[in-house]
């Protein structure tokens, strides 16, 4: 099976209907197609990573100067993707004798066999958490090969390290345990367009893929964990980051098990991913933006902001680089498109994925731009953590007065009683709802109305939240008396928010 020829993609088209595709349609047809999708955000932005690692290779030095033109075309230029494909299309065969494409060659079943659930992060496998599947490890349902080609993907930009391999003990893979962000379009090629980075021809000619190095990876290679230096882009989005084979049927159409072990590592990259965001520390030096357990990333949205050069070095935030290289090209074309900012991430407990995510949240063009929009967002950003405080502790109030007796509660039992409340998660369900339209419209009004009217969100998912506490308060006396005291705070916060509206005060 050639990916490059063969369909795998998973995809959506104008339509709405999904199907698969080849590599090379996907790309020499992306206005037709809305957007890769799949069930697994790790695979989704794994695909969307190949994509890119092609486009760098053969437009990379080219988008500065025509990229604008290729917008209004709403294609790339077909012949060079084509003598690309020509030249290295025997390369994405997942099966080929001499070299497979992103695996090792000569690396043979009995050294590191394992079922082909070992390369999904979702299968239970291993000490994977048995969070979406029940199956064994000894005996996995056969995988299509157009799977097992979005799984190595996958297994290649997010697998998580820290175990002993065959070779050396497994590093995470580039991606693994960063927010990867991706600015997406009204279809396809608009998305793929608006997040590749122009390159110098220096930097392009520095740059290369896996496939196109010189010779296959070999055992040889790989037992001795090799480091190699960061050239790019491209080979940082296909930096075979296991030793994986795949080991198909006797058709070539089914696969069972595979190979994997420890792969290459990359030096010389910290900072350097163009779709990571990067907090800057004074004994780290570049830290990746990470997802948290508890908190949607929409709260720290400012962190991304554009900045110039200079502000990169005092801000303490350095903002994904394909943000940058997408408000440059929409600045050129002047279009109306608002895009959308699309993230993709894992949150781990050192080698095992407790969730993933895929979140999204629209762009207005002020927030493609170093704007005063930004100050409204940090501003009321921080609002919503302030009264999401307030919540807190008026639930802890109320958990306090409910464990109350002849002694002082025991505080863990009375976090543990928190914990278990719904007040604190509708707040942000309802403020994340909201935000989605508020942020859209940013720009589009100025900065103190569009705080006004946050002002009032706030308020309403605080009031409507702490609604939901008639729920878990016992219909006794102690219990409303509790009641009453607890809400003593949010009836305050309420007032502060809209002193013009006397009716926010009722919050029962």
């Amino acid at each position: 099976m050639n990916i490059s020829t063969d369909a795998f993609l998973p995809v959506v088209d104008r339509f709405g209907t999904s199907r698969r595709v080849s590599l090379g349609a996907a790309l020499s047809a992306a206005g037709n197609f809305g957007a890769i999708h799949h069930p697994s955000p790790l695979v989704t932005v794994a695909c969307y990573r190949l994509l890119l690692a092609v486009l760098q290779r053969v437009f990379g030095a080219d988008v500065a100067e025509h990229g604008a033109s290729w917008w209004v075309a709403g294609r790339f230029p077909p012949e060079p993707l084509n003598a690309y494909f020509e030249e290295w299309g025997a390369h994405f065969d997942l099966f080929d004798a001499r070299r497979p494409f992103l695996q090792v060659v000569d690396l043979p079943p009995e050294l590191s066999r394992r079922p082909w659930t070992a390369l999904a992060a979702e299968k239970s496998s291993g000490n994977n958490k048995t969070l979406f599947d029940h199956a064994l490890d000894a005996d996995p349902e056969p995988l299509p090969a157009a799977d097992a080609a979005l799984y190595l993907l996958a297994a290649q930009a997010m697998a998580l390290g820290g175990g002993r391999s065959a070779f050396q003990y497994t590093a995470h893979a580039p991606a693994a345990t960063a927010v990867l962000a991706l600015i997406t379009g009204e279809n396809l090629f608009q998305t793929l367009l608006l997040n590749l980075l122009p390159q110098s021809r220096a930097e392009h000619e520095r740059d290369v893929t896996t496939w196109e190095r010189g010779g296959a990876l070999t055992v040889e290679h790989m037992q001795g964990g090799p480091t190699v230096g960061y050239r790019g882009p491209a080979q940082l989005y296909s930096l075979p980051a296991r030793s994986i084979r795949l080991f198909p049927d006797a058709v070539g159409v089914m696969v069972n098990h595979v190979g994997l072990a420890s792969g290459e590592r990359l030096k010389d990259a910290e900072g350097k991913d163009p779709m990571v965001s990067y907090r800057m520390d004074a004994e780290r030096g570049p830290v990746p933006m990470q997802l948290h357990y508890e908190r949607a990333f929409w709260r720290d949205l400012h962190a991304l902001r554009p900045r110039s050069a200079t502000a990169h070095q005092t801000s303490g935030h350095t903002p994904p680089a394909v943000l940058r290289a997408a408000a440059t090209l929409l600045s050129r074309v002047r279009s109306g498109l608002k895009p959308r900012l699309t993230v993709f991430g894992q949150c781990t407990d050192k080698a095992k994925v407790e969730l993933w995510r895929c979140e999204s949240v629209p762009l207005s063009q002020a927030l493609l731009n170093d704007s005063d929009a930004w100050d409204t967002i940090r501003s009321v950003l921080a609002l919503a953590e302030d009264q999401a405080k307030v919540l807190h502790d008026a639930c802890y109030r109320l958990a306090f007065e409910q464990k109350r007796g002849a002694l002082e509660p025991d505080p863990k039992a009375v976090r543990a009683l928190v914990q278990t409340f719904p007040m604190l998660p509708m707040y942000w369900a309802i403020l994340g709802a909201a935000f989605n339209d508020w942020v859209s419209n940013l720009g589009d009004e100025d900065s103190d109305a569009a705080r006004q009217q946050w002002r009032k969100e706030v308020a309403y998912a605080l009031r409507d939240a702490w609604r939901l506490a008639d729920r878990v308060v016992p219909a006794t006396y102690r219990g409303d008396r509790s009641l009453y005291e607890a809400e003593k705070g949010i009836r305050r916060a309420l007032v502060a928010l809209t002193p013009q509206d006397p009716s926010m005060e009722d919050v029962t």
